[in-house]
């Protein structure tokens, strides 16, 4: 029977030497676990109260995985799965394809490239079709590509209700459209994320002083891209409409609660990038008259619609303008956490 890695985290003593330097051994299971051998380096990165120690020659490996078409068989799911492993880091994804593959399916695997910022297509035939998505490639800061994300989400949000106030299809359907764009910065912004993880010098290049901070990112890029989705979902319930015909009534409701949840979320997102905790509160203080507006708008909206599928679908507006409100809170606890940091 081989060794058993143990589970649990173990306790070692720290020694003292010759000249006041200190030594710590690592577990034998850790060394033959990363294929380590005597004299291999080894980088020390202080990481809020701890020490994270990582195998240099490991952090400058290539992480790449395979995937056999011919076993998944569901392009939604090799899709699922492609972008999954994007967001995680991974750097080379080869994709098996076998004899059941056809023209439309590894066409829609070479247009996913678009969906994966960075990322290029180094093998195609009929064998393989292998992406390539090198680590350290993204210029901007995380804050830089949250603020990318939130702008494009107010502007979705306005024109969304704009599409409303001026009854403009068109309008509508060109939001729902920007759904993929926006999608695209989301994985980016997961991907350099999950490569401030693994990496430490890329986490130093972004700014990024702790796993604890990183933490923090993770939550408020959730919310945000949660506040995209409710941002499209305004347009899609005005098309489910049918014909508009919006009371003016109601369309002024919609406006208010739109402006102020928009003012929460920019106070939310400024509140986490510039670290300001009393941008955290005025967001907070908000959201009791975005509640007050919703109520007003649904009492509005049954009082003078008749047709009860209707009545829902503009109901539905007012609940995905709350939502938004209630995700900006989300970002502003998340800042909060940033912000009020404790070792």
């Amino acid at each position: 029977m081989g060794r058993i890695i143990p589970e649990k985290p173990g306790i070692r003593n720290l020694q003292s030497i010759k000249k006041g330097s200190y030594i710590l051994t690592v577990p034998k299971w850790w060394v033959e676990k990363h294929g380590l051998e005597k004299g291999a380096k080894l980088l020390l990165n202080e990481d809020g109260y701890s020490l994270r120690i990582y195998p240099l020659e490991n952090i400058k490996r290539e992480r790449s995985i395979e995937l056999d078409y011919s076993k998944i068989g569901d392009i939604k799911i090799l899709r699922y799965m492609i972008l999954t492993y994007y967001m995680q880091g991974v750097n080379k994804v080869a994709i098996k394809l076998g004899e059941s593959i056809d023209y439309n399916a590894k066409q829609l695997m070479r247009d996913m490239r678009l969906d994966m910022p960075g990322s290029e297509i180094i093998r195609d035939d009929s064998e393989y079709l292998i992406y390539s998505i090198p680590s350290n490639i993204y210029p901007e800061s995380l804050d830089e590509m949250m603020m990318q994300l939130h702008e494009l989400a107010v502007t979705a949000h306005k024109e969304s209700v704009d599409s409303i106030i001026n009854e403009d299809i068109s309008l509508a359907k060109d939001v729902v459209n920007r759904e993929s764009e926006m999608l695209r910065i989301y994985r980016k912004l997961i991907r350099n994320i999950t490569l401030c993880s693994i990496n430490p010098a890329i986490a130093e290049e972004k700014g990024i002083k702790s796993t604890r901070e990183l933490l923090s990112y993770v939550l408020a890029s959730r919310d945000l891209n949660r506040i995209v989705y409710h941002s499209i979902y305004i347009s899609r319930h005005f098309l489910s409409l049918g014909e508009p015909n919006i009371d003016n009534k109601v369309k002024d409701l919609i406006s208010k609660a739109s402006n102020r949840s928009i003012e929460m979320q920019r106070l939310a997102v400024e509140s986490f990038i510039k670290k300001d905790l009393n941008r955290v509160f005025k967001v907070t203080t908000i959201m009791p008259e975005i509640r007050g507006l919703e109520d007003e708008l649904d009492r509005l909206v049954i009082k003078m619609t008749r047709d009860v599928d209707r009545a829902h679908r503009l109901m539905m507006i007012g609940r995905e303008i709350r939502r938004i409100a209630g995700f900006s809170v989300a970002i502003a606890d998340a800042a909060a956490n940033r912000i009020l940091y404790i070792e």
